[in-house]
């Protein structure tokens, strides 16, 4: 969130005479950021708790050199700071931790209010019209001066994204979520910070495998893992978490990363529900902006809505795939008679008949059509 106008720094910090012309439209002092409220006093208790952060911003219309935006911006960085990673509204300790905060030679309003860095007016009336937007998370206080705090997650740069989503089978014994990461920002996204997460309520005492089918970024490039919720809903309690290696690249604004045909099955081929799924589509055939799939750039959420009560921000709890059981081996000697016959479920296996599959969406398999060759004693 960025409530005006207690979070634009080109506002003059100051009536003093000697302050340098800022953004016409009344002060903004350190006393005014320092108690921002994050979110508007009349929303509802729980659209207030879906805020998650807010910013700072610098417009250069009066800001014709580094200094300028130096003074600008700091101590009412450090306020904002301390307002975003504390919620801390204690004025007159904050005044004092500002007073004993270590010096740095290029940042003297970290430690103080003090003169304007020897501004003239003239020097600053002489400015380029050119309306530049430096939007200054709270965070980057660390990065520029104000060193006990932490850097800015990837996501307070302006990275954002959506996600656009298409089922490719409704049921049977497999998920087909198919994906396509855009890139809404002005900025390059790394796709090794993206996390996507499909939610969907599981089968009791069910465990899930993860596969994908094609991408055009290679499947080699694209993980996924399963987690839990923290917070069951009616129609989630696990998700599958989707990520990238360094191998995917980047994403320019504007661009996206192609088909991610994926999909999941439980773990021993029985079949599985999707029509009470958090994130499951079913007449979503066709890609389209998705918001029950959520997006994550650098931890931060940028897209999606996730199921009452689970923001996605632990990490997933369960790996992969899953872990091997007493290091068996397995063994099957296929002598079976046709596709009905006992031995098949028995040793773990099913013979599909649903629609789907790699390559070939919307496809049906007869399982009459299975057959078991005799080579020698057996059938393989």
């Amino acid at each position: 969130m960025a409530p005006y106008r207690s979070t634009y720094l080109d506002h003059p910090q100051s009536d003093d005479p000697g302050e340098p012309p800022g953004q016409p439209g009344g002060i903004v002092d350190l006393r005014t950021v320092h108690g921002t409220e994050p979110a508007p006093a009349d929303w509802e208790p729980e659209a207030a708790a879906r805020v998650l952060g807010i910013q700072a911003q610098l417009w250069t219309e009066y800001v014709p050199t580094p200094a300028h935006a130096e003074y600008l911006s700091f101590p009412r960085l450090c306020a904002l700071a301390e307002n975003a990673w504390s919620g801390r509204r204690d004025w007159p300790g904050f005044q004092e931790r500002l007073h004993h905060h270590p010096r740095p030679a290029r940042h003297p309003r970290c430690a103080a209010p003090a003169p304007h860095h020897g501004l003239r007016r003239g020097q600053l009336m002489n400015v380029r019209r050119t309306r530049i937007r430096a939007a200054l998370a709270a965070a980057l206080v660390a990065g520029v001066g104000c060193a006990t705090l932490t850097t800015v997650p990837a996501a307070a740069g302006g990275e954002q994204v959506k996600v656009q989503y298409r089922q490719s089978s409704t049921g049977g014994d497999q998920a087909e979520p198919w994906f396509k990461v855009v890139n809404t920002g002005s900025a390059s996204v790394p796709l090794g910070q993206v996390k996507l997460r499909y939610y969907f309520k599981a089968e009791a005492g069910a465990s899930y495998t993860y596969a994908c089918s094609w991408a055009v970024k290679g499947c080699a490039n694209i993980t996924g893992t399963f987690g839990t919720l923290a917070n069951p809903t009616a129609t989630a309690d696990r998700y599958l978490e989707i990520g990238f290696t360094a191998g995917a690249g980047s994403l320019a604004p504007g661009a996206d990363t192609g088909d991610m045909q994926l999909r999941f099955h439980r773990s021993n081929w029985q079949s599985l529900v999707q029509s009470d799924d958090y994130s499951f589509g079913p007449t979503q055939t066709a890609y389209g902006d998705w918001t029950k799939v959520t997006a994550t750039v650098g931890g931060s959420l940028v897209w999606g809505t996730a199921p009452a009560g689970n923001a996605p921000d632990p990490d997933p709890t369960d790996p992969t795939d899953p872990p091997p059981t007493g290091g068996a081996a397995l063994f099957d000697d296929f002598a079976d008679t046709s596709h009905t016959d006992p031995a098949i479920s028995a040793h773990g296996w099913s013979v599909r008949s649903n629609s789907g599959g790699p390559g070939v969406p919307g496809a049906t398999w007869a399982p009459e059509n299975v057959t078991f060759a005799l080579e020698g004693p057996t059938r393989s």
